[in-house]
């Protein structure tokens, strides 16, 4: 389940966790994966995503301090089920592609009155 700026949680490996598509999680997704952000949403609506790039978005994406290395994480994934694990990928890239919540005050360039 999703919530304003698009963090979403899944139980796996026994935890519950939470992800979060920030900039830096981002950067990292693109980073780890060598595609673009709007590129990897594609491959997960057309289904052609493989089960290292979801293992990539959801490890970079992890919040919290006790993040398990990837070599751990990956089997854990896994273990899930692709199936249950593509709902929250496709959740946390649709994040990463939308404007986020919306601020208060005005905006930029907007008169005072």
């Amino acid at each position: 389940m999703a919530n304003a700026r698009g963090t979403v949680h899944l139980v796996i490996g026994g935890k519950k966790r939470g992800f979060k598509a920030s900039f830096e999680n981002i950067v990292a997704i693109e980073q780890t994966t060598g595609k673009a952000i709007f590129r990897l949403a594609q491959d997960a609506a057309t289904m052609e995503m493989s089960l290292a790039e979801m293992t990539q978005i959801l490890h970079s994406s992890m919040m919290g301090t006790n993040v398990p290395d990837i070599e751990k994480f990956g089997p854990q994934v896994f273990k899930l089920g692709i199936v249950n694990v593509m709902p929250t990928v496709v959740e946390i890239l649709t994040s990463a592609i939308s404007t986020g919540e919306e601020e208060t005050g005005n905006e930029e360039g907007a008169e005072n009155e």
